[in-house]
């Protein structure tokens, strides 16, 4: 059960990464412009944010947190 979970997660990711592609070039073709963020203001972004990760880390565990900053980096 759980390797067939893992296995749907993937696939899941997959096609909504494939979904919100296809959706942001639709969209830039009708106009909307879109702002791409520097790697330095992604940088300073979270770093303004990490008081509220580590207040949520005393509830949820450092595991948990931990896991989740891994995915988002991906």
């Amino acid at each position: 059960m759980r390797d067939a979970a893992v296995e749907t997660r993937a696939f899941q990711r997959g096609v909504a990464r494939d979904q919100a592609k296809s959706a942001e070039t639709a969209m830039a073709a009708k106009g909307l412009l879109i702002n791409d963020i520097t790697p330095a203001e992604r940088q300073r972004m979270r770093a303004q944010v990490k008081p509220v990760w580590d207040m949520f880390t005393k509830d949820v565990g450092a595991d948990l947190v931990t896991e989740v900053t891994n995915q988002l980096a991906k």
